[in-house]
C-alpha cells in the first residue's frame, strides 16, 4: 500500500527524461534502468541482480523505491532541481553524492520505527538511531538518541543530537561503548 505506484514512477520518469539521470528501480529478482551505464553496474553487483534496460513511460510495476542516479556527483542546481520533485505523494533524499532515492509520501525510517515501538510498547524517545544521509534525518530528530556518523551529510548532522566517528572507524560500536559506559 505503500508503495511507489506506477503513475508515481511514471511522473519521475517524465521528470527527469531530458537529463542524463537514470532511473534505477530493483525487485528481488531483477534491477531496471533507463539506460545501461557504469553506476548502475555497480549497483546491480552490490545487490546481486542482472539488469534490464526498462521504459517507465508505461510502468506496469509497483516499486518500494526509486533511485535517481548518475555517473559523478549531482551539482548544487541538480540536488535543487531533484529536491524540488517532492510532492505529497512521495519524497526524495539526497543519500549520496550520485543518489537521490525516492520514496512514498508515508514512507520513512521514522514511521517503520514508530511502529515497532507501539509493538514493543516503548516510546520514540526510548530508541537511538544511526544514520548519515538525507534518508535518515526524519529519523534522527524523531527519536530520543539521534546519532550522526562523522562522515555524514551536512542536513544530518544539522538534526542530529550526538555526532560517533565515521562507520570506517566503528563508529556504532564507539558510541554504545561510551554510552553504555556513561561517559557521554
Amino acid at each position: 500500500q505503500d508503495q511507489m505506484t506506477c503513475d508515481m514512477a511514471i511522473e519521475i520518469a517524465h521528470k527527469i527524461k531530458d537529463t542524463d539521470m537514470n532511473m534505477i528501480t530493483y525487485t528481488p529478482e531483477c534491477a531496471y534502468a533507463r539506460f545501461d551505464e557504469p553506476r548502475v553496474h555497480r549497483l546491480c553487483k552490490n545487490l546481486q541482480l542482472p539488469l534490464k534496460l526498462y521504459d517507465y513511460s508505461e510502468d506496469t510495476i509497483t516499486w518500494n523505491k526509486v533511485l535517481v542516479m548518475r555517473n559523478e556527483p549531482y551539482t548544487k542546481e541538480e540536488c535543487d532541481f531533484l529536491l524540488s520533485i517532492n510532492n505529497n505523494r512521495y519524497h526524495g533524499f539526497i543519500t549520496d553524492v550520485d543518489c537521490f532515492e525516492i520514496v512514498n509520501a508515508n514512507v520513512s525510517k521514522a514511521s517503520g520505527i514508530k511502529a515497532i515501538c507501539k509493538e514493543l510498547g516503548i516510546t520514540m524517545d526510548e530508541v537511538m538511531a544511526f544514520g548519515d544521509s538525507g534518508n535518515d534525518i526524519d529519523m534522527l530528530k524523531a527519536v530520543g538518541y539521534g546519532v550522526v556518523m562523522a562522515n555524514g551529510s551536512s542536513e544530518a548532522k544539522a538534526v542530529a543530537k550526538y555526532e560517533t566517528l565515521s562507520n570506517e572507524e566503528d563508529g556504532i560500536a564507539y558510541f554504545i561503548e561510551k554510552y553504555i559506559g556513561g561517559t557521554l
